[in-house]
């Protein structure tokens, strides 16, 4: 399988979730709100399940975009319908969880925009079944569409391996995303950089990618001069993978 899709081919080891660094609801906007769900994956044993729940005083809507990794429109099966678009109301208070189905043998992998009329909030959570085995879970936020446009990923290639998954929310402008790893000491040691097109995603392990960063440890700056990104970390052990939210300056 390609590298875009490593992260969520190790089939046989538990997630366990992360705290979530800097809490957020999925906006804080007066207006139409954005949230990120940055991985959405589906079929080859995986599912992800959104939650959303309004914590506004009045009655809210929702519309939740699915989107490939190329930026199209992406169909799934879910418990809402099977389409690339997914709508509904929450009262006061309300929720709703919506699963995709999961049963399809090959993997599809994205993201979802979540836009509502009001505060609503959620998570997102992945869900590997395996028959003869529990189910492994692991959970993400649902981040604001405008979260930041740096972000610092710690990594170790010593005694783990590091994914990353990243969305250009934006449906106008192509960004250009780079990359710097520094070591333990804050020395910088490698650079790249890579474009993603409007509404593009990409999924990866960083020391496939960037072998140069094989043995080593610290931080991996992800950086665009554009409008914004959202970024998610991913940490693979011997026995063990979690999801990892990363700093902002």
């Amino acid at each position: 399988m390609k590298a875009s899709a490593i992260c969520w081919t190790l089939l046989a080891i538990p997630l366990v979730t992360t705290a979530q660094v800097r809490p957020r609801s999925t906006s804080t906007y007066t207006t139409s709100i954005d949230g990120v769900v940055a991985q959405v994956v589906d079929g080859g044993s995986w599912k992800t399940i959104i939650t959303l729940v309004n914590v506004d005083t009045s009655v809210g809507a929702y519309v939740i975009k699915f989107y490939a990794d190329d930026g199209s429109p992406m169909t799934l099966p879910t418990t809402a319908g099977t389409s690339n678009t997914i709508a509904g109301t929450l009262l006061v208070n309300g929720s709703v969880v919506i699963e995709t189905a999961g049963t399809a043998a090959a993997l599809s992998q994205g993201w979802a925009l979540v836009t509502t009329t009001n505060n609503i909030t959620g998570n997102a959570i992945f869900r590997q079944s395996v028959p003869e085995r529990p189910d492994f879970e692991a959970s993400m936020p649902i981040i604001v569409y405008v979260e930041d446009n740096e972000y610092l990923l710690p990594f170790d290639h010593i005694t783990s391996a590091t994914g990353v998954a990243i969305v250009n929310p934006v449906r106008f402008d192509t960004i250009t995303v780079l990359v710097t790893f520094r070591d333990e000491q804050g020395n910088q040691f490698y650079t790249n950089a890579f474009t993603l097109g409007p509404l593009a995603h990409t999924a990866f392990s960083l020391s496939e990618r960037y072998p140069q960063s094989k043995g080593h440890r610290g931080v991996v700056e992800l950086k665009t001069t554009d409008f914004t990104m959202n970024v998610l970390g991913l940490r693979f052990g011997a026995a063990s993978f979690t999801s990892i939210l990363p700093m902002t300056r």
